[in-house]
């Protein structure tokens, strides 16, 4: 590190007291740095804990400016980047890490994200996917230290919904195609902190030659003008006792976006504005003579002043607060408002006057202009937006509200624009969203406050029919989405019921939201499986304590059962009872049916399908646990003990699930057995058509799940009962299978993941796709792909998937 502070031993009992006292943060991090850590994840966080601390010290005693502070503290969040990269075994992969924004210019503040982007050389693999999935975990799971750092990506090339990394190649089409002016400023403060050499190198080139030009861009000032606009459009100072020292007008956000803007508008021709450092840039302007040195000098003094004031609020409680209260100090208040003034007028010198007003364009052709401009079809511009528009407040404040209303409109506009896959749907479903809410200027208050709200809904909005269409018919889920509410268990039974259907609607919004951003289906199966888990768990509870005493349990089958769970899926699972079923164990089980499935408030609880019973849909309902263990040792047919593969007891009961699978596999398959159940697959798949149907063609998932159970049951392998977890297993023991393992699991994902996001982007659950299909290509441009690529994907996928099956399922080779 080149920037060093005290240690926190060089300050005094008495001065550690009185800090602790000042800032509740201290006093918790002290307290766990006192204690010992056992593993690489406490390790971390106690180095974290140890910088963090020291930052805050000096903040608070003023034993280092906060440019030395800034400084030591991204200096060692470098270093703690760096160690959880060889932790995780990144450091073996063909990756490189940047960094954006204050880490990118060694100017990070206490309690600030870390802004961060993946390239590799080439288009990235599963395994590094998984390996920056893994960094991304280790560093943002809270333990009994807490945790590392909030990482956000949403900087990378494409946005939030874009892929979490992106190759060279993709990196430089990205910009150079689609690049905004925002996205120069952005890589302003780009900056290498762990990987290949090459790809390194190759980002820095690229980047240069986008953000800085040789000649000067006269759109670009308009440009940067519309963009300060839009910030403090975000801004509202709402309590008069409350500054935010980084949106406020003439605050940080307007300083950074000054000095960059003279850094992208010069450093095409002066190479040594091109660096991350505000300061050293400000230098630069000077010695360059590109700006007044007065100014200059007052806007870093100005900008150091503000960055202590932050650095101090968030040393107080390490949150991630940028506003200064009053009673923190009434000096420093107004002596803000004073330098703001001055650094307002100096900044509008090159970037104009941000106005507010109007909200939105005015008249019909301006509005119809600004939409074309977003990107928006006619049949929005010419019919929904003025629906949109007509949608006027409820309120008594008639035109404070108004305003409100327009300014919340017009954020939503641009932000649909900004990150939706299909804008003309997202702003379809606003009007929707806007007609339940009855235009009440609650709601409006609440987006107003919380920019993350408006994002997430604009998300769902622009992609997703199915659950944008639920946020938008039912706005009062709002409260419980955004502030992660589980509201205690009405005693009214009924309301109870449409308590469990509204959980299971909310934690599927919230699963959806982190799957379009991560495209990681590990953590869709465990959010949507746990789900299922739970409320079944409860609901089942809930109607033994109505009934009586039982002891029916309810054990998973198929995808709830093998832990893949997906969107719109059904339940799968037959009930269990200690000894023979009792007539109130069947009045228990037939509560259960009625009530998860019958419609409530939010829907039925979940759909469910009860024919992988005993004996097929005819057997019974109930049945024993040693008479299920006794039909599938000596009675199952073959399709039966292969389906008995994936079975779970929800309630944990992992010792009665081994035995399942023990009396799955004793017995051999024989030549009739294999037979019979190529039979069922010639039943099963289906003949090629103009469309593809993912679940159900040859090499489909159907396809490759049936194939990797029989082999399961072939072999006689004791193992996972998910569908990936099997083609591990089977390949561990089998050469053949070795060979085909990694094309195997990497098709099977795929499909997976094509499947899961037809779900969300469909009104109606289907697995027949083809280029003309519902959310085709926001399917595509979801996964970088185009509509025809795609098409070509999918075609490729199952054709390769078909003819690997042809060498390794056991019931084709038997043909």
């Amino acid at each position: 590190m080149t920037s060093k502070l005290l240690k926190i031993t060089d300050y005094s009992l008495a001065d550690l007291e009185h800090a602790k006292n000042t800032s509740p943060a201290l006093f918790r991090y002290l307290e766990i740095l006192n204690r010992t850590h056992n593993n690489s994840a406490q390790h971390l966080r106690h180095l974290r804990l140890q910088a963090w601390c020291q930052s805050a010290l000096a903040t608070i005693y003023k034993t280092a400016t906060p440019q030395v502070v800034c400084e030591f503290w991204s200096d060692a969040t470098d270093s703690i980047i760096n160690d959880a990269w060889q932790i995780c075994d990144c450091s073996k992969t063909d990756l490189a890490v940047f960094a954006l924004g204050k880490w990118g210019s060694r100017e990070l503040n206490l309690s600030s994200d870390i802004d961060v982007i993946f390239v590799s050389s080439e288009n990235p693999t599963i395994l590094q996917f998984k390996c920056v999935r893994k960094f991304i975990s280790l560093l943002t799971e809270r333990n009994d230290s807490g945790f590392c750092y909030r990482v956000d990506t949403d900087l990378k090339p494409g946005g939030r919904l874009a892929p979490l990394i992106s190759s060279i190649k993709q990196f430089e089409d990205y910009y150079w195609s689609f690049g905004e002016t925002w996205e120069r400023l952005a890589l302003v403060r780009l900056r290498s902190i762990v990987g290949t050499k090459n790809i390194i190198e190759s980002v820095y080139q690229i980047a240069e030659k986008f953000v800085f030009r040789r000649f000067i861009d006269f759109s670009l000032l308009e440009d940067l003008k519309h963009l300060r606009s839009r910030i403090h459009t975000h801004y509202q100072q709402l309590r008069p006792e409350r500054i935010n020292l980084k949106l406020a007008p003439g605050g940080i956000r307007d300083i950074e976006l000054f000095i960059h803007a003279l850094q992208v508008i010069h450093g095409g021709k002066y190479e040594n504005l091109r660096t991350t450092s505000t300061t050293f840039a400000a230098s630069q302007l000077v010695a360059a003579d590109r700006f007044n040195k007065d100014d200059l000098e007052f806007l870093i003094d100005c900008y150091w002043q503000f960055r202590y004031l932050e650095n101090y609020v968030q040393a107080l409680d390490d949150a991630q607060t940028h506003d200064w209260l009053e009673n923190l100090g009434s000096k420093e208040y107004s002596d803000f408002f004073a330098r703001a003034d001055r650094v307002v007028s100096i900044v509008e010198t090159v970037l104009g006057k941000s106005s507010n007003l109007p909200l939105l364009p005015i008249s019909n052709e301006e509005q119809s202009d600004w939409l074309r401009s977003l990107g928006f079809q006619e049949i929005t511009i010419s019919q929904r937006f003025s629906e949109l528009i007509a949608l006027t407040a409820i309120s008594t404040r008639t035109y404070q509200d108004e305003e409100l209303r327009k300014k919340i409109i017009r954020l939503f506009v641009e932000e649909i624009a900004s990150i939706s896959l299909d804008r003309d749907l997202g702003i379809a479903l606003l009007i929707d969203f806007f007609k339940a809410t009855r235009a009440k200027t609650g709601f409006f208050s609440l987006l107003a406050n919380e920019p993350r709200l408006i994002r997430d809904l604009c998300t769902l909005f622009g992609c997703s029919p199915y659950l944008g269409g639920v946020l938008s018919s039912r706005p009062e889920l709002l409260d419980s989405y955004l502030y992660n509410l589980q509201p205690k268990p009405s005693q009214n039974f009924e309301i109870y019921l449409d308590e469990l259907a509204e959980r299971r609607l909310l934690n599927e919004i919230v699963a959806a939201n982190q799957f379009l951003q991560t495209k990681n289906l590990n953590f869709l199966y465990s959010a949507m499986v746990t789900t299922a888990d739970e409320i079944s768990l409860q609901l089942l509870e809930s109607i033994k304590k109505n009934v009586g005493e039982s002891s029916l349990q309810i054990l998973a089958l198929g995808k709830w059962g093998g832990k893949e769970l997906g969107f719109r899926s059904d339940l799968d699972f037959i009930f269990l009872t200690e000894d023979s079923p009792k007539e109130i164990d069947h009045r228990v089980a037939k509560r259960f049916i009625s009530h998860i499935s019958e419609p409530h408030k939010g829907g039925s609880i979940y759909e469910m399908d009860m024919r992988l019973r005993v004996a097929g849909k005819g057997g019974p309902l109930l049945v024993s646990r040693e008479s299920l263990l006794n039909y599938l040792t000596n009675k199952a047919e073959p399709w039966e003990r292969q389906t008995y593969l994936r079975a779970r007891s929800i309630n944990n009961n992992k010792s009665f699930d081994l035995k399942i699978h023990a009396a799955c596999i004793n017995k051999f398959l024989s030549v009739k057995d294999l037979s019979e159940l190529l039979d069922i697959r010639k039943k099963l798949i289906k003949t090629p058509g103009d469309q593809y149907d993912i679940k159900y063609f040859a090499g489909g998932l159907i396809d490759l799940e049936f194939a990797a159970q029989i082999a399961i049951l072939k072999k006689k392998i004791f193992g996972p009962s998910d569908t990936s977890g099997m083609i591990n297993a089977i390949s561990n023991t089998s050469p053949e299978w070795a060979k085909q393992h990694n094309d195997l699991d990497k098709n099977y994902s795929f499909l997976r993941l094509v499947e899961q996001l037809f779900q969300l982007m469909s009104h109606h659950s289907t697995t027949m796709l083809g280029s003309e299909s519902e959310g085709f290509s926001r399917v595509a441009r979801l996964i970088g792909l185009t509509p025809a690529e795609l098409d070509q994907q999918i075609g490729k996928t199952l054709k390769q998937n078909s003819t690997i099956l042809k060498t390794l399922d056991p019931r084709q080779l038997q043909t």
